[in-house]
């Protein structure tokens, strides 16, 4: 499963991979000197993590934190729509990230 979770009040977001995000989340809670707050799960293959990392290069802050602006905050709305099925959803957040592949980023309007 694919994780999103937002560092309140730094504008940062950690999409990361785990069996059990909900778990992960508690983790890294005891360690973070701000709250956190679970965004969204997504029902996707853990492979498709390391794609999204290498796109979302331009936006990374600090390992898998990334800036909650533009085509990441864009993303992880599609993450967090509760309509569709897990490829309905997963094929119009890849619509985001084929957007980014060249380094820039244009709102993604096939939603």
């Amino acid at each position: 499963m694919i994780y999103a979770i937002e560092a309140c009040g730094l504008d940062l977001v950690k999409i990361g991979k785990s069996n059990k995000p909900k778990s992960r989340l508690g983790s890294f809670k005891t360690s973070s000197p701000v709250p956190l707050r679970l965004l969204a799960v997504a029902d996707w293959h853990d492979t498709q993590e390391r794609l999204i990392h290498q796109i979302f290069h331009p936006w990374r802050r600090s390992g898998e934190w990334f800036a909650a602006e533009g085509p990441v905050a864009e993303f992880v709305t599609v993450m967090m729509c509760p309509e569709g099925t897990p490829e309905q959803i997963f094929e119009s957040a890849m619509g985001i990230l084929a957007n980014t592949r060249d380094g820039t980023w244009k709102p993604y309007t096939g939603l």
